[in-house]
């Protein structure tokens, strides 16, 4: 009889209102919907032409922010805190086109008591690799991330964090 791994069912994760890159309320941002897929957190998007740096491609620091709050939710799944970043290092392996899909995904390598290690990059629909990153997150404290988390926008089953992670 043969084995066959379940593929996880995605779960969306609670935007806020006003952050850049998944701000519900913020005009000016991205609008990003991302989800948690097992133990990554994943995006598809198709970023606009008025985030070009230049001749249909995405600006840098636009990428970076991409990759950044995927990592950062995928931070926040596996340690049950928010975290922020501390260290970044971003890998531009070819130019990201504005107006295409895109595939974001993050992952953490490895939690370290305060510190987490993730990863993330980039893909076009041809899965191939356009940018990268690794980055350092440092874990708020219990209360700071319950601040965080009751200010979220929390749909019809949408992810959430453990019923006693405020607890220390």
């Amino acid at each position: 009889m043969t084995s066959h791994k379940s593929k996880p069912v995605p779960v969306p994760l609670p935007p806020s209102h006003t952050c850049f890159v998944c701000g519900r309320d913020n005009d000016n941002g991205l609008a990003l919907r991302f989800k948690a897929v097992g133990d990554r957190v994943q995006t598809t998007c198709t970023v606009a032409e008025h985030f070009a740096g230049f001749e249909q491609r995405t600006h840098g620091g636009i990428v970076a922010a991409l990759l950044d709050e995927a990592m950062g939710w995928a931070t926040v799944l596996v340690s049950q805190r928010f975290t922020y970043t501390v260290e970044l290092t971003v890998r531009y392996k070819d130019q990201v086109p504005v107006g295409v899909p895109l595939e974001v995904a993050g992952w953490v390598e490895r939690d370290a008591r305060r510190l987490l290690f993730a990863a993330a990059e980039i893909r076009d629909g041809d899965e191939r690799l356009l940018a990268n990153a690794t980055a350092k997150f440092m874990k708020v404290s219990a209360e700071e991330t319950a601040t965080i988390a009751g200010s979220l926008i929390y749909s019809p089953g949408a992810w959430k964090f453990a019923a006693d992670q405020h607890q220390g």
